[in-house]
């Protein structure tokens, strides 16, 4: 009883100091609760919006970059870069490329050879060999001329006049008449385009002094061209009776 009288007369006294007490832990815990997840959403926004900034800078400057390039010429060299090294096997460039080396050079093709799979299918051989820059095409060419013929035709292989063949393996073999026949073990090259572009914040390619010259050489020695071929609207005929 007497403990309890205590108790009593403890609260009565503490009144004023027990409730300003319980006051302050509620509005603690309603703070704890409800506005510190407003402050931590509050930060996150800033964050963000610090770093939206210094993307929009970064992009600003691209844009400035870009203004400075000529639209038509990228978009010229990138065809005239395309048939060196195309996006995809096109094996019908690599056959006009070997067409006009042909007329070009004087040498005749006999044989064209590829790996089996690597033209009929696109999935074929879609890995690139470790060290290697681009996506390799394997082929093997037999071509008979002159040792002179022979000679400038191994170089217009890469002088970047059409699709660009290197060469792994010759073997050359002179022929009864005179003439030379040349085996050719080498790779054409593709390099597929990327699926995705790059981020705001990632860098710009830089179109260094060697790209131009690379360009140069191309425009210069380019002699394919891939523009298709006009057909006349009315194709003459013969004699337009079947019967007479």
């Amino acid at each position: 009883m007497k403990n309890r009288l205590k108790i009593k007369s403890f609260i009565l006294k503490y009144e004023s100091v027990l409730s300003s007490f319980v006051v302050v832990l509620f509005i603690l815990i309603l703070t704890v609760k409800l506005l510190l997840p407003n402050f931590l959403r509050i930060t996150t926004i800033f964050t963000e919006r610090k770093e939206l900034t210094t993307k929009l800078v970064q992009l600003k400057k691209k844009e400035a970059l870009l203004t400075l390039q000529n639209r038509d010429v990228l978009a010229e060299d990138f065809a005239r870069l395309n048939m060196i090294v195309p996006a995809s096997k096109d094996y019908v460039l690599l056959f006009s490329t070997l067409d006009q080396l042909q007329q070009s050079t004087g040498v005749f093709v006999t044989r064209s050879d590829f790996q089996l799979g690597v033209v009929s299918t696109s999935s074929a051989l879609l890995k690139k060999p470790v060290g290697e820059p681009s996506f390799l095409l394997p082929i093997n060419l037999e071509v008979t001329g002159d040792i002179g013929q022979i000679e400038i035709f191994l170089r217009s292989l890469t002088n970047l006049s059409g699709r660009m063949i290197t060469v792994n393996h010759l073997q050359l073999t002179m022929l009864d008449d005179g003439s030379v026949r040349s085996s050719i073990d080498g790779n054409a090259y593709f390099n597929p385009l990327p699926k995705t572009i790059g981020k705001i914040d990632s860098p710009l390619p830089q179109i260094k002094h060697e790209y131009r010259q690379i360009i140069e050489r191309v425009s210069q020695n380019m002699v394919l061209d891939r523009q298709p071929p006009e057909f006349p609207s009315q194709v003459p005929v013969g004699n337009d009776n079947l019967f007479f």
